[in-house]
């Protein structure tokens, strides 16, 4: 914790437990790998305010073994450009990547459930939404605007495609979360089944060429 003069980090293979706050303000961090371990206790979570103000980070490699990304974890790291949320990762804390100023690109991995408040406040330079399965992406809850990151980005990218013209909801979706597709100028119509029994609070807002649901 506040440890000035430290830049790279490379975790050892053994290591299965990281404490909170214990990278909170190495303002000249730049590297972090993260070992992905397979050992019985290895490292599921990516601990509260670890890289609080780390403002030079620029790589973090989230290994696959992680399943949880605690409160504030990347807050103010406003050196990141991208980020990719492994497979595994089921919750985002709340300003996880809050003041993250530089992130243009983020990968949300398909087994995302739970995305807590202002998870992405302030992103504002945001502008490409990564998924590999549109159906876990209708499915994750969004605490509020901000924890999502289309708020933002108004770019949804599906298999490295880019969502454009008539979007189908995938059958047994019962949700379309907010701002799910808010500021997605590229479609034109979307067609939704009857298994949807909820449409969050402006999911199409900003859709402009939107002309057939």
């Amino acid at each position: 914790m506040g440890c000035q003069e430290l830049t790279s980090i490379i975790m050892p293979d053994s290591i299965i437990r990281i404490p909170d706050n214990i990278f909170y303000g190495c303002v000249k961090l730049v590297n972090v790998i993260i070992p992905n371990s397979v050992m019985p206790d290895s490292i599921i979570r990516i601990p509260d305010n670890i890289f609080y103000g780390c403002v030079k980070l620029v790589n973090v490699i989230i290994p696959n073994s992680v399943s949880e990304i605690g409160d504030c974890a990347f807050y103010y790291c406003s050196s990141l450009t991208n980020i990719i949320i492994p497979n595994n990762v089921t919750s985002i804390g709340y300003c996880a990547f809050c003041y993250c100023g530089k992130l243009t690109d983020i990968t949300i991995g398909s087994k995302v459930k739970q995305v807590g408040n202002s998870a992405f406040g302030n992103c504002k330079k945001l502008s490409s939404v990564y998924i590999t399965d549109l159906s876990a992406y209708l499915n994750i809850n969004f605490d509020n605007n901000y924890s999502n990151p289309i708020y933002y980005a108004n770019k949804l990218y599906l298999n490295k495609k880019r969502v454009v013209g008539e979007v189908t909801i995938p059958v047994g979706v019962k949700q379309i979360p907010i701002y799910a597709f808010a500021g997605l100028d590229s479609i034109t119509s979307i067609i939704i089944p009857d298994c949807v029994t909820s449409i969050g609070y402006a999911a199409f807002n900003g859709c402009d060429r939107l002309a057939n649901v």
